[in-house]
């Protein structure tokens, strides 16, 4: 949870606030998604993801839901040896805080094979509490080995009849939508709730004890590092240059802006405030097109320069690439 932003009046899917941490909200109350100082830290943690209901809704129709989720691609997965003979159990371990006591459920999904694998856990008191839950192999259906989302992890916050009609599956099956969060609370149901997540920690049971490893701390640059592989921004100031090329001025110049890491796929590139960048004579830009790669992006203009002018002016170049 070290890398943040803080996004409020969320009502639907969002990346709002810590490393690639995902939302999905539908009809379930607003809230506001934060990084917070409250965390287990006689335990290594500093930092928390906060959930806060702003808006609350005590009567959820049959098809709203929030969940907290975090997507996993392919690559990252294949050590797991799903769908063979050899496939390995998953212990996810996580750390949660809560004023909303009862039960809540956390699910994985194999978005390969549409399988699907549901946990119950029960908070008991308003407490930091760690838990620990051991999903087991699944011999059908191997990840694939790309950089396409192949495992979500999603935990419920809140549910309709529609995700809460049938049990647990406790094993790897074909996806069925009642059996995803039996017996949720529902988190939007005051605006006096609150929800803290993390520790968040997915690991292979290469023991078979079911016991977590201690959770691995990185260092703020690899965590950087591992979260610009989805999203990366470029921030321009007011009176400097961001890129510079040559060109034929008849045609059209190029300028580059090469990403700090590789991205996982083609990413999508928006320019936020556009109209502020000008020419270095302080003649009006024109974006003539956009090159995109995994690599860099490339911008064709009118002018040798890409400049920002005029006081406390600030525009972003942000490229994504999330699952």
């Amino acid at each position: 949870m070290l890398l943040v932003t803080s996004t409020s009046g969320v009502t639907g899917i969002t990346f709002p606030a810590c490393d690639r941490h995902k939302v999905l909200l539908l009809s379930a109350g607003t809230w506001t998604i934060s990084q917070s100082s409250e965390a287990p830290s006689d335990n290594g943690f500093t930092k928390s993801m906060k959930y806060d209901c702003t808006t609350a809704d005590s009567s959820l129709g049959a098809n709203d839901y929030l969940q907290h989720y975090y997507r996993i691609e392919g690559h990252d997965l294949q050590d797991v040896r799903k769908g063979t003979s050899e496939a390995k159990p998953l212990i996810l371990s996580f750390w949660v805080k809560t004023n909303k006591t009862g039960t809540y459920n956390v699910e994985l999904i194999d978005q390969d094979n549409s399988r699907l694998c549901t946990f119950g856990y029960t908070v008991a008191n308003t407490s930091w509490n760690k838990y620990t839950i051991v999903f087991p192999a699944d011999t059908t259906g191997a990840f694939n080995d790309d950089n396409g989302v192949s495992l979500d992890i999603g935990f419920w916050l809140a549910a309709g009849s529609t995700y809460t009609s049938g049990s647990n599956q406790n094993s790897f099956g074909s996806f069925v939508q009642g059996n995803r969060a039996p017996g949720n609370v529902n988190l939007a149901d005051s605006t006096s709730n609150e929800w803290y997540i993390t520790g968040i920690q997915l690991e292979i049971d290469h023991t078979g004890t079911g016991v977590p490893t201690e959770f691995e701390h990185r260092a703020y640059g690899e965590e950087l590092a591992r979260c610009e592989r989805y999203y990366e921004v470029h921030y321009q100031s007011t009176g400097t240059a961001s890129m510079y090329s040559t060109g034929d001025s008849t045609i059209k110049f190029a300028h580059t802006w090469y990403y700090h890491q590789c991205k996982r796929a083609n990413p999508t590139v928006t320019i936020i405030n556009s109209g502020a960048f000008h020419q270095s004579s302080g003649g009006a830009l024109t974006l003539t097109g956009i090159f995109t790669s995994k690599n860099h992006v490339m911008f064709y203009s009118n002018s040798s320069q890409f400049r920002l002018l005029g006081n406390s002016q600030v525009a972003l170049i942000q490229s994504e690439s999330e699952l």
